[in-house]
């Protein structure tokens, strides 16, 4: 089922212009914004697909400095997050470009998994600590 009727709109735009490229994926408004950050901030999962499967640049920023994946997660759009950081290529150089490079992202990754460690292991105190019988 697509997002909504616009998807099929999207789709057939795509097939048309997709021989001789007549549709820029990429053209930016006024803002800056591309047809993906768009697809993005409303949560248009499957449009957003069609665009990056058929070439939009998931690494575009508008005027404020935003990518589509920044679109995503500042509205809540945790679908359309999470499938774009693991299916769109690009979106990994973007976060490591962004965040000062690659050991940085691979500090957080580290930083996460021993912050999910320490819980780990709270709870089992605390399930050591409950009293019998409870």
């Amino acid at each position: 089922m697509h997002d909504n009727g616009n998807a099929d709109t999207l789709k057939e735009l795509l097939k048309i212009s997709a021989p001789d490229h007549t549709l820029s994926l990429d053209l930016q408004n006024a803002s800056g914004n591309t047809a993906l950050h768009w697809a993005t901030l409303n949560g248009q999962l499957y449009a957003v697909k069609l665009l990056v499967e058929a070439g939009a640049d998931v690494t575009v920023c508008n005027k404020a400095g935003h990518d589509a994946l920044f679109a995503a997660e500042a509205n809540d759009k945790t679908a359309v997050a999470e499938w774009l950081l693991k299916s769109a290529k690009g979106v990994a150089s973007v976060i490591a470009g962004s965040r000062g490079g690659e050991r940085e992202v691979e500090a957080m990754a580290s930083d996460e998994a021993q912050a999910s460690d320490g819980m780990e292991k709270k709870e089992e105190t605390m399930k050591e600590e409950e009293p019998k019988g409870a």
